[in-house]
């Protein structure tokens, strides 16, 4: 009886992990690609001959683009 009692308990736990580990990929697959441009990245930018104010246009855009469209 406690080696059944001690089996469900270790089976809810390894559930939960699963379940949690499951939350915290889908978070950061969700949220990927939408970090802050690089310094070089915006070296480059502004070489090619965009200014500053182009740079937080295309910041913008990345945050506020949906990635699940595609």
């Amino acid at each position: 009886m406690l080696e059944a009692f001690l089996g469900i308990i270790l089976a809810t736990a390894a559930a939960y992990s699963l379940l949690v580990t499951i939350g915290i990929s889908n978070k950061s697959i969700k949220n990927a690609g939408r970090e802050n441009l690089s310094i070089s990245e915006k070296e480059i930018i502004i070489k090619a001959g965009f200014s500053k104010d182009d740079i937080k246009l295309i910041e913008s855009e990345i945050k506020n683009y949906d990635f699940n469209k595609m």
